[in-house]
């Protein structure tokens, strides 16, 4: 059952990345940065959502290798670059945010301290 949820995950977030560089190209989006925030959000998605790092790898070859096979464009592996990237920031910045106190970051904690 696990094996069939993850293959409907990733046909809908293979439509979903399409649909996103579709939409953002009907409205006027610089084509560059249309494929940028498209491999950014669909990093983010699939690292969060799977959580282990070789299923979002494979997700990641698997998805830009049928890509490149359609299109045959380095702009391809510029995206699988960046969803890449994506990937390692979350797996080593999400854990470090963990142990840090978030509330010393912002000034509204002192002004209503009584």
């Amino acid at each position: 059952m696990q094996i069939l949820k993850n293959i409907v995950i990733f046909i809908v977030s293979v439509l979903s990345i399409s649909l996103l560089i579709i939409i953002f190209d009907q409205l006027g989006m610089n084509k560059k940065l249309n494929l940028f925030l498209s491999a950014l959000l669909y990093g983010v998605f699939i690292t969060i959502y799977l959580q282990k790092v070789f299923l979002s790898l494979s997700y990641f070859l698997g998805f830009y290798s049928l890509l490149f096979m359609i299109s045959y464009s380095v702009e391809v592996i510029v995206m699988l670059f960046i969803s890449c990237s994506v990937l390692l920031i979350i797996k080593m910045i999400m854990p470090k945010l963990k142990d840090t106190r978030v509330d010393r970051f912002f000034i509204f904690n002192k002004l209503y301290k009584k």
